[in-house]
């Protein structure tokens, strides 16, 4: 099962063992090692991001894409880390919401799907983080079967992608293409790696 992950050298690790192209190193900057299997992975993967449901946050044409849970502090901690660099830098995130982590995370990734504004959902879940315990500030709902198919179905594309849990980003390098940055980058990495998109 996946898990909520910290930046951490053994997602390097385990990326290097599934091939993962791109793995970003704890410096911030894409490896040196991008194999072309790995590559072809994460490239494939991501040309099934179009049929998923994701949540877009910005207008842009450097896009990237973030799997999230609503229970996941390092998510929230992403999220707000992502707000200054949206719109200022031509980036759009495309948010992915999977629910897994905790036995509300299912009702809380539903409830984001499921609202008229699924922005301001997802929004409302991160601002009020913690307001419940440590957890999502949203509250859950019975998810219809036309959204346990969405959460399904972006929960398989996180497995794809051979991330060990969330968050996962998943850029277009300027140099190596498409990447795999596992975890809760630092705000210099974070930095660095929205510098050399695409």
């Amino acid at each position: 099962m996946l898990k909520s992950m910290r930046w951490w050298g053994g997602a390097l690790a385990l990326a290097a063992v599934l091939g993962v192209a791109g793995v970003v190193s704890a410096a911030g900057a894409p490896r040196g090692a991008t194999t072309a299997a790995g590559q072809a992975k994460i490239e494939k993967v991501m040309a099934r991001f179009a049929a998923a449901r994701w949540i877009a946050e910005g207008v842009g044409k450097r896009v990237i894409y973030v799997f999230t849970d609503p229970n996941c502090p390092y998510c929230r901690k992403l999220f707000e880390e992502l707000q200054p660099y949206i719109g200022t830098r031509d980036l759009q995130v495309r948010w992915i919401v999977v629910g897994y982590l905790t036995s509300t995370s299912r009702g809380k990734a539903a409830a984001i799907l499921a609202a008229k504004d699924p922005f301001k959902a997802l929004k409302y879940n991160e601002r009020h983080f913690g307001r419940n315990g440590d957890l999502g500030g949203i509250d859950e709902i019975l998810p219809s079967a036309r959204i346990i198919g969405e959460l399904e179905k972006n929960y398989r594309l996180l497995e794809a992608t051979g991330a060990d849990g969330v968050p996962a980003m998943v850029v277009v390098d300027r140099e190596r293409g498409p990447t795999l940055v596992p975890g809760d980058p630092s705000p210099k990495d974070l930095r660095k790696i929205l510098d050399n998109l695409r």
